[in-house]
């Protein structure tokens, strides 16, 4: 026996979600910006972490900003 979300005569078939809902611009803007959340966390790491992972969340926190920078300057703005 199938779980009702498994699409029953009770509920129907299930559909995936349509990404129509949400502008394409603003899935980008949302993509960049949770990107530089992720490289303010890399940088937060990169003075809080032990010496040996520093440097890297440093770096990859610098290197993160850089491509976004680079690749959608003003984009998120």
């Amino acid at each position: 026996m199938q779980p009702a979300a498994w699409g029953s005569p009770d509920v129907g078939p299930l559909e995936a979600p349509t990404t129509s809902s949400v502008p394409t611009d603003e899935q980008v803007a949302r993509a960049i910006l949770s990107g530089r959340g992720v490289a303010a966390v890399f940088d937060v790491l990169g003075r809080e972490a032990r010496p040996e992972f520093a440097w890297r969340c440093e770096k990859a926190g610098e290197e993160i900003t850089r491509v976004l920078d680079t690749y959608f300057e003003g984009a998120d703005r």
